[in-house]
């Protein structure tokens, strides 16, 4: 009887592995008879990521473009269910048998198929940039402003309007019903929510880390808390599985990323970090982290390059044997944020650089040690990590970029670092140490007064036949650009002939003292 039993279990082990399914990353070969053209990138990138590219002079090109929609096709009829889709990356991420696995690594159009999670391995309980709440009398975020002398912008009425920030994290429990965003609901700032690791979910549901970690710039409680950008907009993505750690959740953040640029965000925080798996065959070593190998860290870059400017926490290992950053922290033209206590010496947990190719890391450092947050259960009180300083500084830094529109993303990351503290010796605790963000808007602007909404100016007619008008326009410079990105023509008088171009959509880019503004013109 016994070893019938052994054999049926063996039996059963048999059916469970050939019926057993993984996740990929499907690498596909080419995006070629692709019905997008870079000619309508209207039809896969919303108008405001077109006029982000055009503000920040990033050229569309074939990265943008969608994947092949008959490669997908093909995938899927091998009985693959495909989770999500990599322009960027040209690939897929797929569920799949491992019939399935052999079907697809046989198709034509498939260039490499990598295993990113095989969820009967063991949950091995990988730590993760978490943190361990602990509760003071009177928790406030003054300190956090005040370490990045924030109160100059915030005075002069620059508190993040007309900017997106996207958040990726584990989940925004409570976000929808919590006080202390109320006005974030009210004001129609929460612009959108969207569930990566269980499309059928709601972040609202699970993960208070990103509750935390939204409310350092976004909470709003009177007299008690103030986030660094209260009044920017933001889009809430959750990319991280709180239970098991793969390579999957790379992906997921890869796609919420891509997601974000079509959008037309400005600023992306990300208080998430992988360097070890619960298959240990995927852990990622030191030598990884060059900004070049990881493909979030790529994708990091990539999104720079698109005009957007990330913030990353550093990750809190430098107690650990792992003691570095984390990926996509090593990413180039970014900011990773380390962590210093409320005195401004370093956070012992806080990771640290150089990344494996000798750059700088971390860029700079915030609050992170006893940092104010308002938790899920819409109480303020203080919270350790990395997790925290990050998007301290990306609120903050949201607040800089209000006050100095003119600015590409890749110009104010430098005015950041060359305002901090330790910009002239940096070291791989602090980085260039720690920005003086009121400085910088009062050594740029001074005490010019700023253009507000009620001088925009004005352009007519619009669609256009022969000549563009440009009224309320003194000392004015212009630049008019195709769809692409592309300049086709320059200048600083206040009418533009079109009867030279060619019928179709243009965007002209308006310099006008303190501000910039994108208008998107037809001509007909």
């Amino acid at each position: 009887m016994k070893r019938i039993l052994y054999i049926l279990i063996g039996l059963f082990g048999c059916v469970l592995l050939s019926t057993a399914q993984n996740y990929y990353f499907v690498t596909l070969h080419d995006k070629a008879n692709s019905p997008f053209s870079l000619s309508q990138p209207q039809a896969f990138l919303s108008e405001r990521a077109i006029a982000r590219r055009i503000k920040h002079n990033c050229p569309i090109d074939s990265m943008d473009l969608p994947i092949n929609a008959e490669y997908v096709n093909l995938i899927k009829a091998t009985g693959a269910s495909v989770i999500h889709a990599s322009k960027w990356f040209n690939g897929v991420t797929v569920l799949a048998t491992n019939e399935q696995y052999d079907a697809i690594r046989g198709l034509s159009c498939v260039d490499s198929v990598e295993l990113t999670w095989a969820p009967l391995s063991p949950v091995r309980g990988i730590r993760k940039n978490r943190v361990v709440s602990t509760n003071l009398s009177y928790p406030n975020s003054q300190v956090q402003h005040q370490m990045l002398n924030l109160s100059v912008l915030h005075n002069a009425g620059f508190r993040g309007q007309e900017l997106q920030i996207a958040v990726l994290d584990d989940g925004f429990e409570h976000v929808n019903t919590m006080s202390a965003f109320d006005s974030l609901r009210l004001q129609g700032r929460l612009l959108g929510a969207r569930d990566f690791v269980n499309p059928q979910g709601s972040v609202f549901n699970q993960g208070t880390h990103g509750t935390a970690v939204l409310s350092t710039m976004a909470a709003n409680v009177p007299n008690k808390f103030l986030g660094t950008a209260p009044e920017a907009s933001y889009w809430l993505f959750r990319t991280e599985d709180d239970d098991p750690e793969s390579r999957l959740e790379i992906d997921n953040w890869v796609a919420a990323l891509e997601v974000a640029d079509s959008l037309g965000v400005d600023i992306v925080n990300s208080s998430l970090g992988y360097t070890e798996f619960d298959d240990s065959s995927q852990n990622f070593t030191y030598a990884d982290l060059n900004g070049r190998t990881a493909r979030n860290s790529l994708a990091a870059t990539w999104a720079a390059r698109r005009g957007m400017l990330l913030c990353i926490s550093a990750g809190n290992e430098g107690e650990l044997p792992w003691r570095y950053i984390s990926t996509p922290a090593d990413a180039d033209s970014i900011l990773c944020v380390g962590a210093v206590k409320a005195d401004e010496t370093f956070s012992s947990f806080s990771s640290v650089g150089p990344s494996s190719d000798g750059r700088v890391k971390p860029e700079v450092c915030a609050m992170g040690s006893a940092a104010a947050v308002v938790n899920s259960d819409n109480v303020v009180t203080v919270s350790n990590g990395t997790s925290f300083s990050s998007p301290i500084m990306a609120g903050a830094v949201a607040c800089l970029w209000q006050a100095l529109p003119l600015k590409t993303n890749m110009e104010l990351l430098q005015l950041v670092l060359g305002a901090s503290d330790r910009y002239t010796s940096p070291d791989y605790q602090y980085g260039y140490g720690i920005p003086d963000l009121g400085s910088v808007y009062m050594s740029v602007v001074g005490n010019k007064p700023s253009t507000h909404a009620d001088a925009r100016p004005i352009c007519y007619p619009n669609p256009v036949e022969t000549t563009l008008y440009i009224s309320n326009a003194n000392t004015i410079q212009w630049q008019l650009f195709d769809v692409q990105g592309c300049v086709q023509a320059s200048g600083n008088s206040c009418n533009i002939d079109f009867s030279r171009f060619p019928q179709g959509i243009y965007y002209l880019k308006l310099n006008q003292l303190d501000n910039v503004f994108i208008y998107k013109i037809i001509h007909k």
